[in-house]
């Protein structure tokens, strides 16, 4: 909106109007004041500036406006007024006959534009009144030209910027791109003390803020040999897409360092592992005194800076090998071992010795001699390494060699396998280029380790070798006799692959052991667990996870669920299982006993946690005194805690109405109010308000009054439900761990530690793979009665459990 016949640039000043900043949504950085909302049907939706209904009261600017058309046209003055140091804004508006005769009503609408920043704590109550503020205005760089080879702090200045008192100060940030860019893009790599893992996703914060400005220290600019221009891009945060940064009015031009050494590559080929290239370092004419021969070079990871050691993945001489007036060379060898990423170029001209010996009398570059004692004389202890460029960034890339992308053939290796005795098993072989080895690759079960050549274990019989069409695939079936001894077994595979190619070592039973020296993985072998089975849960509910076998022991046998991505014995818990509850490790899962609901009778449990339903635009009259609070929630009672001066993010004081505050009025957010009320028995409900960190505690049972308020929820608690104990014994065919609770959805593997092959201590001995579990959204509609499949069934804790043949028979004890 405008005023009538006023001018249409909205700003009488240099500057950029943020708004919608903070809330995440697309920053509107139009000068004129905009709103944005959402239209659903035939819904209204309020266009209207600030906030009716209260009257802010700051220190007023100038006259008040007398017949100002609406409370945007007063917003609108106040931002073209930012300059002149408004920073809130209110309007009046009322209607009265001013003693006419005749009762003819005429309105009086005042803007008042304020040079106090906005706060809930200048707020009084006026049903005639609109108060509201100005969003952010950013005026731009503090200082829009710099030197560049130099440290450097960046100040951002504007006016209601994010501050302390409103916690967003961190969110801020700001980054320096092309000046043919847009801010849609990363910084260049010139500069530094700005780094972003995406274009829009960049770090750090400012260093120092408050409301007029945000600074970032310790940016750097590398000098390119001339004068560059960057745009300055700003974001008062989130800073996380394209739309939440603004180009701010004025660039930033960075002239030429003092330092203007560059550097060039020469090198027959790209520069790979195993290659050879000359580094040349060169300078302007007359650019500084320090001779070439004095002069140092270095590469680091690009991950790193120059103060760090150099990468052994190089060998570089100490002195230039050859050397002119202006220019060094060296001879850079790069190893085999040099990993394939980028490297800072580092360098030192010694300068720092020429300065601290400037001054005196003698000449500091005239021998070698002269350098080592003027450099004893002033305490000089070596180089200080920086960065130069090649004029574009300052790295150097390592690329890869065919060599170092051409897959190795063979197996992946150290991998882990179960089987039952008596029982057919198929092993499935994983690797790389795995087709020629097929007809010429064997296993054999040992009890050792392969590399000491033990004999193959009797008792099993390798049935087949499945060709199948997966070039990294080999599947091998054979029988487990019933007289194999349950215990973990080394399954040893010939050949290993080797530059000759040598594959025929396996043909006859008769080969040596030695064939067979590379471990393809472990074989677990039990005879207590059934068939691999799957089991299908729902996301963040509690269910059973039930494991049938024989001989199955409550006392000593434990499972552990894994990423499906990992191998039992080996792998760490589920970081997605959030009961159990564990820390990563083994030790959780040794005490997590299975259920057992005839022998123990565990004793019930306290109540789960309360559960709540939130009624909008609604608050209940009926308050918990203040006297019923416990000592803990009553010390955040906002008339106690903020009233008393109470600062910092975890007092939440944003929540206290200053000088009408109401004495069961909690300053506290939604989270730790429902938990407020969630410890408190007679608590029924709480009053939530929909932007501030402010609730009220309301007693259980129905509301004195339901009283619609468009600024307060209700959330109400419904009753506390107490976990059932197990109706069902666990037996010797039957294990049920519960509760078993996922956070999301996914796939994992279920590992299992028979105690029979010892103590469930470590994560190794969690080596056998009993099946997979499936948590999905869909798990309800499998227990529909045409959907199931005829070989599921519904655990008696919730979760269904499926496998590949009929349902077997449990017999409870």
């Amino acid at each position: 909106p405008q005023l009538a016949g006023t001018r249409v640039a909205a700003l009488d000043h240099n500057a950029t109007h943020i708004q919608h900043s903070l809330s995440g949504s697309l920053v509107d950085s139009r000068p004129l004041y905009t709103g944005s909302f959402h239209a659903a049907g035939s819904a209204c939706a309020s266009v209207e500036c600030g906030t009716r209904g209260v009257a802010f009261f700051g220190t007023p600017i100038g006259e008040p406006r007398q017949n100002v058309p609406s409370p945007c046209h007063c917003k609108q003055l106040c931002l073209e007024s930012v300059d002149e140091g408004c920073r809130s804004w209110r309007i009046h508006e009322f209607t009265d006959v001013n003693f006419s005769p005749a009762n003819a009503a005429h309105s009086h609408v005042t803007c008042v534009l304020m040079s106090t920043p906005y706060s809930e704590a200048g707020l009084q109550t006026s049903a005639h009144a609109v108060s509201g503020h100005v969003d952010i205005v950013v005026h731009g760089l503090s200082t829009t030209e710099v030197h560049a080879d130099t440290t450097i702090a960046l100040s951002v200045v504007g006016a209601a910027m994010p501050s302390q008192s409103t916690r967003h100060i961190d969110q801020q940030r700001l980054k320096l791109v092309a000046s043919s860019g847009t801010c849609a893009d990363a910084p260049p790599t010139s500069v530094s003390g700005v780094q972003c893992s995406a274009d829009t996703i960049c770090h750090p914060g400012p260093t120092t803020g408050n409301a007029g400005s945000a600074t970032w220290g310790g940016l750097q600019v590398l000098s390119v040999g001339t004068a560059q221009t960057f745009k300055a891009c700003y974001c008062a945060g989130p800073c996380v897409a394209a739309h939440h940064w603004v180009e701010l009015p004025e660039p930033l031009s960075v002239l030429p360092g003092t330092h203007t050494h560059t550097f060039s590559t020469v090198a027959t080929t790209p520069i790979t592992r195993a290659a050879s290239f000359n580094l040349v370092v060169s300078r302007p004419a007359f650019t500084d005194l320090s001779p070439p021969q004095y002069w140092k070079v270095k590469l680091v990871p690009a991950t790193g800076a120059c103060t760090a050691a150099a990468s052994a993945g190089f060998t570089i001489a100490d002195a230039a090998t050859t050397t002119t007036t202006d220019t060094a060379t060296w001879g850079v060898v790069v190893g085999n071992t040099a990993a394939m990423e980028r490297y800072l170029v580092c360098f030192c001209s010694s300068e720092s010795l020429e300065e601290t010996h400037e001054g005196t009398d003698v000449a500091p570059w005239t021998s070698s001699e002269t350098v080592a004692g003027v450099a004893a004389a002033e305490g000089w202890t070596g180089c200080v390494y920086r960065p130069i460029t090649n004029g574009i960034d300052q790295y150097i890339t390592v690329t890869a060699r065919t060599a170092d992308l051409t897959v190795p053939q063979g197996f992946f290796l150290d991998r882990s396998f179960t089987a039952r005795v008596d029982a057919t098993v198929a092993v499935v072989a994983t690797g790389s280029q795995l087709v020629d080895l097929r007809q010429k690759s064997k296993l054999r079960v040992v009890d050792g380790d392969c590399s000491a050549h033990p004999t193959a274990v009797a008792g099993f019989s390798f049935e087949a070798k499945t060709e199948l069409s997966d070039e990294g695939k080999i599947t091998y079936a054979f029988q487990v006799a019933n007289t194999v001894v349950a215990k973990r077994y080394s399954l040893c595979v010939c050949p290993v692959p080797s530059a000759d190619n040598a594959n025929t070592l396996c043909e006859t039973d008769a080969n040596p052991s030695a064939a067979y020296s590379s471990k393809l993985g472990t074989l677990t072998v039990s005879s207590k667990i059934d068939a691999p089975r799957k089991w299908y849960f729902t996301p963040e509910e509690s269910q059973s996870l039930e494991i049938q076998g024989s001989a199955l022991s409550l006392t000593s046998d434990r499972m552990m669920v894994i990423p499906c991505t990992g191998s039992c014995g080996v792998s760490s818990p589920a970081t997605a299982l959030i009961a159990p509850a564990h820390n990563g490790t083994a030790a959780m899962f040794n005490d997590f006993f299975p259920e057992n609901g005839v022998t123990d009778q565990l004793p019930a449990l306290p109540p789960v946690d309360a559960q709540f339903s939130t009624t909008r635009d609604t608050f209940c009259s009926g308050n918990m005194p203040a006297a019923e609070l416990s000592a803990e929630t009553a010390a955040h009672l906002c008339s106690a805690k903020c009233a008393g001066g109470c600062t910092g993010p975890t007092c939440f004081c944003d929540g206290h109405f200053a000088g009408f505050e109401s004495d069961t009025a909690l300053c506290l957010p939604r989270s730790e109010c429902q938990l407020a009320c969630d410890q408190h028995a007679g608590c029924g409900s709480f009053d939530m308000h929909q932007d501030l960190p402010r609730c009220h505690l309301n007693t259980v049972g129905p509301c004195a009054e339901t009283v619609m308020d468009t600024s307060y929820d209700l959330v109400i608690k419904a009753a506390p439900t107490t976990r059932r104990l197990a109706t069902v014994a666990t037996t010797g065919a039957l294990l049920r761990f519960t509760p078993i609770r996922f956070s999301s959805s996914g796939t994992f593997k279920v590992c299992f530690c028979d105690s029979a092959l010892g103590a469930c201590m470590a994560t190794s001995d969690y080596s056998a793979e009993v099946g997979e579990v499936h948590v999905t959204g869909v798990s309800c509609a499998l227990q529909q009665p045409r959907l199931t499949n005829t070989h599921c069934y519904k655990q008696t804790n919730g979760g269904l459990s499926c496998w590949g043949g009929s349902e077997p028979v449990i017999t409870l004890a």
